[in-house]
């Protein structure tokens, strides 16, 4: 009889800590859309002309890169930022030369990166998903 009382007594307490998780995990509110971080891709590619004096939005602001540059190692370039948070206003350019596609690809915690904008000079995407 003292086993049977021990085994309920258990089952009790073991069923009683594992409900208590529940206190400690988010709520279905919007605590969890804050927590989501997001990566940026941004992609240029050609495949006969090249490109350079690249701007493109950055965690910390506006970056510059292969500024005056549109030799032949123009042909492909990339860049992932992050992370950042939902709003996050991305936006990628180049000025010089030309290119046949510019991509902003994001990947939202962890997960697939995906095509959200894309244009033959610029493209813009603020995250909103």
């Amino acid at each position: 009889m003292k086993k049977i009382v021990t085994v309920i007594l258990l089952s009790v307490l073991a069923f009683s800590l594992t409900g208590c998780e529940g206190f400690n995990q988010p709520s279905n509110g919007n605590s969890t859309q804050q927590q989501d971080e997001y990566y940026v891709k941004y992609t240029i590619s050609s495949s006969f002309y090249y490109f350079g004096s690249i701007t493109y939005a950055d965690v910390n602001g506006t970056k510059h890169d292969r500024t005056g540059d549109y030799n032949r190692t123009s042909l492909n370039w990339e860049v992932i930022v992050g992370p950042v948070k939902k709003g996050f206003n991305s936006h990628i350019s180049y000025s010089r030369g030309s290119a046949n596609t510019v991509k902003i690809e994001v990947s939202k915690n962890n997960g697939p990166f995906v095509l959200k904008a894309s244009g033959d000079k610029s493209a813009s995407y603020m995250i909103n998903f």
